[in-house]
């Protein structure tokens, strides 16, 4: 991806981020979609949760929508949008009703094996060197650990965008520098973007909270990223 049109389109998905969460503030506030401080929270004061809806939707919109424009839609990319729009759609019901964990996690696993069979070569992530019988559940659990690890941050000022962004700006530039996982590089600069956007509102002292509906997805993309870029690289 050349510079100019990187830029170009950071910019446009870091704005729409921006507008669509600030606007958000007032939906969520409205609709009563509060998140309410326990003994275990790290606020104090009660705050809108769900800001995450711009974050996913931005970031799907344009990786997909890019790619469409370009003429460069594939199988692959429409399959892990798709999962990690499903993973939003089910997280998003987690902040309003709080679903039972063994359902989240059942999904959550179904995803990760899916995201799996379009990213592990036929030789594995060690080229042989380990079964890929072996392989599969160590790289499927280590997935699935880091996106509840990954949702874990919410409800710290600031955390969840802070920790996306290293990582997806971490992956982005060794992509463009190294050459290596090109295929991650609109992803990961449009997780960046809209991420970007969500955090100039959930800076401390934030004003929303991102929810499940984006910390889930956005665990689930990172996690894939890191095995994509892993592969991409020759192995671990």
């Amino acid at each position: 991806m050349q510079l100019l049109t990187a830029f170009t389109l950071f910019a446009v998905l870091f704005t729409a981020s921006l507008l669509g969460t600030r606007a958000l503030i007032t939906l969520l506030t409205r609709r009563a979609v509060i998140d309410v401080p326990n003994e275990r929270s790290s606020h104090v004061v009660p705050k809108p949760r769900g800001g995450g809806i711009a974050v996913v939707t931005v970031m799907l919109v344009g990786w997909i929508g890019w790619l469409e424009l370009q003429g460069n839609l594939d199988g692959k990319s429409l399959l892990l949008a798709g999962l990690t729009a499903g993973l939003a759609v089910l997280s998003f019901i987690d902040d309003l009703k709080s679903l039972p964990a063994r359902l989240r996690l059942l999904v959550q696993a179904a995803a990760v094996a899916a995201g799996l069979l379009v990213t592990v070569p036929d030789t594995g992530f060690t080229d042989g060197l380990v079964p890929v019988w072996v392989e599969l559940p160590v790289a499927g659990f280590a997935w699935l650990w880091f996106v509840n690890l990954f949702n874990f941050m919410d409800g710290i000022d600031g955390i969840t965008g802070i920790e996306t962004i290293s990582i997806g700006s971490g992956l982005l530039g060794l992509s463009m520098l190294g050459g290596i996982g090109a295929f991650i590089q609109l992803p990961a600069l449009a997780m960046v973007a809209a991420i970007a956007g969500f955090l100039v509102w959930n800076w401390q002292p934030s004003k929303i909270f991102i929810g499940d509906v984006a910390s889930i997805p956005l665990g689930f993309l990172a996690g894939w990223m890191l095995l994509e870029t892993g592969t991409a690289s020759g192995g671990f």
